[in-house]
């Protein structure tokens, strides 16, 4: 199963968070300490010119969120909409998040919060 490279499986982020959570567990606990949360706050996240999005060393880097840039509808739904919109992450809503890396996933982590929160879904609307 993979959370990141499937986009037509992350058309339903239910099912990925689902899907997620029966793999990996509600709140594992990584070597480092940290608790991965995989509940309240996840969410889609959209992109043109407002997400900030590059992939360095096998991470996903991310710069501040933009309000604009969230949303819950889901992919289908907003490439019906708005065509301009080509890119989408499903992460936890924050105000700020900083840059998590990690060898295997993708995790986003508020700057006051302990937790990792897993991206469980991301790909080209196009």
């Amino acid at each position: 199963m993979n959370f990141a490279d499937t986009p037509l499986a992350s058309l339903d982020l239910d099912w990925a968070c689902e899907e997620f959570i029966k793999t990996y567990g509600a709140s594992p606990q990584l070597e480092t300490g940290e608790v991965i949360q995989t509940n309240n706050g996840l969410l889609y996240l959209y992109g043109k010119g407002s997400l900030s999005q590059r992939i360095h060393d096998t991470h996903l880097k991310f710069k501040e969120k933009e309000e604009l840039s969230f949303t819950t509808i889901k992919p289908a739904e907003m490439k019906a909409q708005q065509s301009d919109l080509t890119y989408y992450v499903a992460i936890f809503q924050s105000n700020y998040f900083l840059c998590v890396s990690n060898p295997e996933k993708g995790f986003l982590r508020c700057h006051n919060r302990p937790f990792l929160y897993p991206i469980v879904a991301h790909g080209s609307m196009s």
